[in-house]
């Protein structure tokens, strides 16, 4: 949400979210501010429509899930309530509050939930959880949890829902790294799974081999690493993309995209690098690389990068880094750490300057994710860590194809730009660093065509430097 009259930086209220209860008596706000701090009212929806709303409860938290169950009471928990496995349960018709306890480990993350009816009198409800790499979903009840998806490969649920009318029912939209998004359906009182609709099939993809490991990090702490390709990927060297992201306590969970299919399809190898500072192991993991530990997610990047030229699976030549927004900034930061460690860098709407991000674009809420430039002790971080400010002359960079919008207004084209003229300025000319700069788009918000020509590009851009013929693969003409 955002008054026209005001400047971006000055917007209190960033997104909303409303529900309303089955009986349509009570509303539920969801409010996260600039501060990414979350706020949680209940109320009368008659009320709120005559513009005189009291809430009769209020929570506030970092993140919060909440969700109606078909008996119109309110399920809702914080991080704190999470870390203490329970959910509250709201009446807002009888002004009572409940929990229930969740059977999660301290490794486990819960993503959402949808309030159910189990087995037995007690309250339920099937929650996405993470499990690092992958999602599942669990029934808890009394205590209890019992897994209701299959874990024989790494999935993600990517959405959850009942009916009022069948609240023993639940239909979850799941993908995979070689599966495309389908719809499946649980009958909880006959215990049957089957898919609702499957996705079409329009092309024959190559087998797929993935491989979920880790590798050890500067500190001896293990990071989870995701490796894709054709079978035996381990016993050849061939073009890798290693991706990240690292940041604002977001996961890389299994999907299905075009791009690594069409990479793997033609020879090459996808890793997924599973860096501290994203949410693979929930607000713990986020920590250890966010604030004055954004480095961590840098090194937990080249770290990775070392370990797949040690394993044998590229060449440093071969070596492709690539990120988008936050993960931009991370392979930023690691070319200009270790420039011989990439062949090739494809970087997307990066933050690259560090010392400014705050006057521009949304910068002003992530100040709890990197620090505050205008504190002198942060600044000093900040500068070691900027990419921008430790580009230097004369050094070898790697091919770098940096790709901005022009209509971003969450990240501003100007860290892209500016990166781009710096590594022109001060590269030896051996390879190119080029700006793609696209008009109108916006920060993930692209039309197919305009996502479709960025993968091309990008694609077209990291097989000429590495030497992967993709026109080996079979989805080309598809």
């Amino acid at each position: 949400m955002h008054r026209a009259t005001t400047v971006q930086t000055e917007t209190q209220v960033r997104r909303q979210s409303v529900a309303l209860s089955r009986d349509g008596r009570w509303i539920c706000l969801l409010q996260y501010g600039a501060d990414e701090k979350a706020t949680l009212l209940v109320g009368s929806a008659a009320k709120a429509v005559a513009g005189c709303f009291t809430a009769t409860l209020r929570t506030q938290g970092r993140r919060i899930l909440a969700r109606f169950s078909w008996e119109n009471r309110l399920f809702h928990c914080t991080d704190d309530d999470l870390a203490a496995a329970t959910v509250r349960i709201h009446d807002p018709a009888l002004g009572q509050d409940d929990t229930m306890p969740l059977a999660v480990s301290p490794s486990e993350e819960v993503l959402g939930f949808v309030p159910v009816r189990g087995t037995g009198p007690e309250p339920a409800l099937v929650a996405k959880v993470g499990t690092g790499t992958a999602v599942q979903l669990q029934l808890h009840e009394s205590g209890r949890s019992t897994v209701l998806t299959p874990t024989d490969r790494p999935v993600s649920i990517e959405a959850i829902t009942t009916t009022p009318l069948q609240p023993d029912n639940i239909w979850y939209a799941a993908t995979g790294y070689d599966t495309p998004p389908s719809v499946h359906h649980i009958d909880l009182g006959r215990g049957s799974t089957a898919v609702y609709r499957a996705a079409a099939k329009r092309v024959n993809l190559s087998p797929l081999e993935q491989i979920q490991t880790s590798y050890e990090s500067f500190d001896g702490v293990r990071i989870p690493l995701t490796l894709l390709g054709q079978p035996g990927l381990l016993d050849r060297r061939a073009p890798t993309i290693l991706y990240v992201y690292g940041g604002f306590r977001t996961a890389l969970l299994p999907r299905y995209m075009a791009a690594p299919s069409l990479w793997t399809s033609a020879g090459g190898t996808y890793a997924i690098a599973h860096v501290r500072g994203g949410g693979e192991f929930g607000p713990a993991w986020h920590h250890a690389g966010s604030g004055d530990a954004k480095l961590v997610s840098v090194r937990d990047y080249l770290a990775a990068a070392h370990r797949l030229i040690e394993l044998e699976i590229c060449r440093p030549d071969q070596l492709v880094g690539e990120g988008e927004s936050n993960g931009g900034l991370v392979v930023a930061a690691a070319l200009t750490t270790e420039p011989a460690l990439l062949g090739v860098a494809l970087i997307t709407s990066p933050v690259t300057d560090l010392l400014r991000f705050h006057q521009s674009g949304a910068g002003r809420n992530w100040l709890a994710e990197y620090g505050n430039p205008d504190d002198p002790a942060d600044r000093i971080l900040l500068r070691q860590q900027s990419p921008l400010h430790n580009v230097h002359p004369g050094v070898p960079y790697p091919a770098v194809l940096i790709s901005s919008w022009s209509g971003d207004r969450r990240v501003d084209a100007l860290h892209a730009r500016k990166f781009c003229a710096a590594l022109q300025d001060a590269g030896d000319g051996h390879r190119p660093t080029i700006l793609q700069d696209v008009l109108a788009a916006g920060h993930g918000a692209r039309t197919t065509a305009d996502g479709q020509s960025l993968a091309a590009d990008r694609l077209a851009f990291a097989a000429h430097w590495t030497g992967l013929n993709l026109t080996d693969s079979p989805l080309i003409g598809h």
